[in-house]
């Protein structure tokens, strides 16, 4: 049986995955032109990747059950946020 930590190891994994991908594929489909284009991939990027990280380690890593509340999604959004930065 896979532990939490284990799931949680590969949703980070995997969250590594979909944010170079999404770039790769927005950098490849819409070749960026200056700086702040590229900026604009990258935080694309990181905000699809830490979408897929509250969902999955809610409901897989941590299997919880509860519905989603603005709480959770704004105090995960902070901490997204903060990394971002």
């Amino acid at each position: 049986m896979i532990s939490k930590l284990s799931r949680f190891a590969l949703v980070g994994g995997l969250n590594t995955v979909i944010d170079i991908a999404v770039i790769t594929l927005l950098s490849w489909l819409f070749p960026a032109k200056d700086l702040y284009q590229l900026l604009a991939y990258n935080t694309l990027a990181c905000c699809v990747a830490a979408a897929n990280s509250f969902f999955l380690n809610k409901f897989w890593t941590f299997k919880e059950k509860t519905p989603i509340t603005w709480k959770q999604v704004g105090r995960f959004a902070l901490v997204a946020f903060g990394g971002m930065i």
